[in-house]
């Protein structure tokens, strides 16, 4: 009796002890691998794989150009007064047109690459008492692997009587433009009229507009040694429209930070001449606009979703820090309840066994 006994508590008692094995087994395992907090997600991590990754910001050269005009006839291919510049790496150019009729150059030139030139419809021989100019120019460029430039002035006359004594250009602009390092910027300016007396003493500016290298924009009506009368920055234009013949915009001061990274000023400008779409006249105008050097890279990788109490593994799977160690313990539980329940079973069937014996 013993024997069967212990034949039928063997099996449950040997099943008991594997079953304390594996769960001992189970458990240790889930502890190392770290128990996060929520079930895997394979498909998370697969679908994060196949992700495409941010494209790489484009490299953007620094650069800057500008441009300026006193007069601008459009609508008949004419320019009084007109400038512009521009900057790269490696290479400048600037163009200056002191008069420009029905697209034909009277008084022209440009820079490109390297030097200057300029000169002038009219002009008198230098002497120490006048010197005037009528439809002057000047063009000048410089090109280098580490700095570039470009300048450009026109004005319509300039007169100068005794050297510095007194100094007098009528419908005036200028053009700048240039590249250092990984910078780039441009600014110009145009005036119906500049007057210096007394070698600077008073310096007197007159409906001027431009552009700085801060993408500011400004326009006034005046300026005496630096104070300014009637000064707008950033603001939209007066506009005044006579239906079906013209829209007439005044002082007009655009930042580039609002108008697309180009700034722009002008004193006026006329539109829609007689139903013609398109700008037909510009006066005292100026523009500008510059680029930076951005950084090239893919950006900042993709990661797995973040999981609370986990780091997410290469394919964004993290074990559930439930899972692993609860199906451990619930193994090693079974195994401890096949021991108990045969152990019982082998001492009850010796006590069964006892009582038989006592009793005969």
């Amino acid at each position: 009796m013993m024997r069967r006994a212990l034949a039928a508590a063997a099996p449950v008692t040997v099943a008991g002890v594997l079953q304390l094995v594996l769960g001992a087994t189970s458990a240790s395992a889930a502890v190392s691998v770290g128990m996060p907090t929520q079930q895997p997600s394979l498909l998370g991590g697969v679908l994060q794989l196949l992700a495409p990754r941010p494209a790489a910001a484009p490299v953007i050269a620094p650069a800057g150009s500008s441009s300026a005009h006193g007069l601008s006839l459009d609508i008949l291919g004419s320019c009084v007064s007109c400038t512009s510049a521009s900057a790269a790496p490696g290479h400048g150019s600037a163009s200056a047109t002191g008069l420009r009729l029905l697209g034909h150059d009277l008084a022209a030139g440009s820079a490109d690459g390297h030097g200057s030139q300029g000169a002038a419809l009219v002009s008198l021989p230098l002497n120490p008492l006048l010197d005037l100019a009528l439809a002057g120019w000047s063009a000048s460029a410089d090109s280098g692997p580490a700095a570039s430039s470009g300048d450009a002035r026109s004005s319509l006359t300039d007169l100068g009587i005794l050297s510095n004594i007194a100094n007098v250009s009528l419908l005036t602009s200028s053009s700048h433009a240039g590249v250092a390092g990984a910078s780039g910027a441009g600014g110009a300016s145009s005036d119906g009229a500049v007057i210096t007396l007394l070698g600077g003493a008073l310096d007197l500016h007159l409906l001027h507009s431009g552009t700085d290298a801060n993408g500011a924009a400004q326009t006034y009506l005046a300026s005496v040694n630096g104070t300014t009368v009637g000064a707008l920055s950033s603001s939209d234009p007066i506009p005044v429209s006579i239906p079906g013949v013209l829209d007439l915009a005044l002082l007009q001061a655009d930042a580039a930070a609002g108008n697309g990274g180009t700034g722009s000023a002008a004193i006026g400008s006329v539109s829609g001449l007689l139903g013609t779409p398109g700008t037909a006249a510009g006066l005292l105008g100026a523009s500008s606009s510059d680029s930076g050097h951005a950084a090239s890279g893919g950006g900042a990788p993709a990661t797995a979703p973040a999981t609370s109490g986990g780091s997410p593994s290469v394919l964004g799977v993290t074990s559930n820090p439930r899972l692993v160690p609860q199906t451990g313990s619930y193994i090693g539980a079974a195994g401890l309840g096949l021991v108990i329940a045969g152990t019982a079973l082998a001492a009850a069937s010796t006590a069964r066994r006892r009582r038989r014996t006592a009793a005969a």
